[in-house]
């Protein structure tokens, strides 16, 4: 207030002398500020240049001989990519993408200029890495950031050593995301392309956030997400959830994705709730014994509400892992352990040779109608006869067509299985074997014949029928009925 009222009265008594002194006062202003923002950007490359430096002796050059020169639509790259140093003993861990060419040969060199022939040890699958091993004792290993500690919004600096050994190629960018492509990576603005694939993702105190990779939230494969180079967005695998796999992979076990054999429903999206849809047969999950319209609430502790609740949990899990599945049937909540697997049995759905009245039984009735026994099948050779109604297939009661087909997808295509009918009012238990279902269709498969319950109106509309929903401005649209249509029977 004082010195706002001095240059009042100043410029009351000297105009001129007023302005040249604020004029003044402006520019000292400005010479301040750019000397402090000068400043700024002076420590912020220190800052960078320390912290690669820190880290620099642990990211090495990975070159490959020989090997594919295509593979699909991408032409393999030839020049050298990066590797970072996980474990003194001669461990280094890349990325997938940088094997792609199948070479015969890799040759690893380090910092100071040493040469080494490198020997593949294992493959995570999951996260598109590679372990690598080349006979060398005391090497650095980075020191992984812990994930508690990684922080959206923090400077995050790309390393990659390929043509120049003095210092790595480095490029500044910050984290943008936690937890990406269903819990596997983080994500950074930080320049990465295949010179640095393999490389290290560091924080400003020189410690390593994340391995370098190309991914994809919506693809697997060596190659997913390489169409992003440069584009802003990039991933990392944490090395903290690299250290965590790390033994397993030097003992030569490759890592895949583990997979439950469910699928769900995803009406809304990913903000679906966790609903089954289907059970895949003889997987983990037909194992476990879980069913279509189950909801999986929560997995090893996880609430899983949402579809993309569960992505996340499963999506940082591996093949071999046990995990508690929380499970609600309608009313009922209960909880089972789940086994995840690499990869899902090829399924081949055993044939009987029947078909089932697909009409809606009275509520009365038990079992399924038999309408067709076809020839030369397991039905026909078990001695299954027309109008049979099957009760149970080995320990499974069936009431419906769609519950019979339940319990034929779990039994195994050529074992012996009881098959219990009532005919005529009187139960009989047959012997089937089960084949592969045939690849052609049989060459007669008589219509079902429909029987009302009374004459149907002549009036009937079938075929194509064009209509509009009531309303003056009510919207259009057609349908079709069949012209055997009865109304008076229900399908």
């Amino acid at each position: 207030m004082r010195f706002g009222r001095f240059l009042s009265r100043l410029h009351s008594s000297t105009p001129r002398l007023a302005v040249a002194l604020f004029a003044l006062l402006i520019a000292l202003a400005s010479a301040t500020a750019s000397a402090a923002d000068a400043e700024l950007t002076a420590l912020q490359q220190q800052a960078f240049q320390q912290a690669a430096a820190a880290a620099e002796p642990s990211v090495v050059r990975i070159e490959t001989v020989g090997g594919l020169d295509l593979v699909g639509d991408i032409l393999t790259a030839t020049g050298p990519t990066t590797g970072v140093v996980v474990r003194e003993d001669g461990y280094i861990i890349t990325s997938r993408f940088n094997f792609l060419s199948r070479p015969a040969s890799v040759i690893v060199t380090l910092p100071d200029g040493g040469k080494f022939p490198a020997t593949i040890v294992s493959n995570d699958e999951s996260k598109m890495l590679t372990l690598l091993k080349i006979d060398v004792q005391g090497l650095r290993p980075l020191e992984a950031v812990p994930s508690s500690q990684i922080r959206v919004g923090q400077w995050a600096i790309a390393l990659g050593r390929t043509f120049g050994l003095e210092f790595p190629n480095i490029s500044v960018g910050i984290i943008s995301a936690k937890d990406r492509v269903w819990g596997r990576a983080i994500q950074t603005d930080a320049k990465t392309s295949p010179v640095n694939y393999g490389g290290a993702l560091i924080d400003l105190h020189g410690r390593c956030l994340g391995i370098i990779v190309p991914l994809s939230p919506n693809e697997q494969g060596v190659t997913a997400g390489v169409e992003w180079y440069d584009s802003g967005i990039g991933f990392a695998v944490p090395l903290e959830d690299v250290n965590r796999v790390l033994d397993r992979m030097i003992d030569g076990e490759t890592l895949k994705a583990g997979l439950m054999g469910a699928a769900f429903s995803e009406e809304d999206g990913i903000a679906s709730e966790a609903r089954i849809v289907s059970v895949r047969p003889e997987s983990p999950a037909d194992q476990a014994g879980l069913l279509p319209d189950d909801r999986i609430i929560e997995i090893d502790g996880r609430s899983t509400k949402r579809l993309a609740d569960l992505k996340h949990v499963l999506g940082n899990r591996y093949a071999g892992e046990t995990l508690d599945f929380v499970v609600m049937r309608g009313e009922d909540r209960f909880t089972v352990p789940l086994k995840l697997v690499g990869e899902l049995k090829t399924y081949e759905f055993p044939y009987l040779g029947l078909l089932p009245d697909r009409r809606v039984p009275p509520e009365s009735a038990k079992g399924v109608r038999v309408r067709q026994v076809i020839a030369d099948t397991p039905a026909e050779e078990a001695g299954v006869q027309l109008n049979d109604v099957i009760l149970s297939l080995d320990e499974s009661d069936v009431t419906t067509a769609a519950e019979l087909r339940t319990a034929l997808s779990r039994v195994e295509i050529g074992a012996e299985l009881q098959l219990r009918v009532n005919r005529n009012g009187e139960e009989v238990t047959l012997t089937i074997v089960p084949r592969t279902l045939p690849s052609v269709p049989p060459e007669n498969v008589p219509a079902m014949t429909i029987r009302g319950n009374g004459d149907a109106a002549d009036d009937t509309p079938t075929g194509r029928l064009n209509r509009q929903l009531p309303g003056e401005e009510g919207m259009q649209f057609w349908a079709y009925v069949p012209p055997n249509y009865r109304p008076d029977v229900e399908w």
